[in-house]
């Protein structure tokens, strides 16, 4: 999230109005209200290392410094498991929300 210049950390307001006015609704829009923009960053990051992307790609889509301080132990802990189609887990995912496991 940047704010006035580009890379500039947004003020606890910017963030709240950010929030308010941009993610929540289409957080909801998209079935997915009341989570917040770290638990989604999370969530992709895990997905993306769980489909075979390595940390090079994830930088590219997420940032460097994102990827180092944030999602490192997330490669510890797959290490060359099985690959997993991220479409069929978020699927998957909804299915045992909705409580159709």
């Amino acid at each position: 999230m940047a704010s006035r210049r580009r890379q500039a950390h947004l003020r606890d307001t910017d963030h709240h109005n950010w929030r308010a006015r941009q993610f929540d609704p289409v957080a909801r829009a998209a079935e997915v209200g009341g989570t917040t923009p770290y638990a989604l960053c999370h969530s992709f990051a895990s997905l993306l290392v769980q489909a075979g992307w390595n940390a090079l790609e994830i930088s590219n889509e997420m940032g460097p410094v994102v990827v180092q301080r944030d999602y490192s132990q997330l490669f510890r802990e797959f290490v060359r498991g099985e690959r997993l189609n991220p479409e069929q887990m978020i699927a998957a995912a909804r299915r045992v929300e909705a409580g159709h496991a």
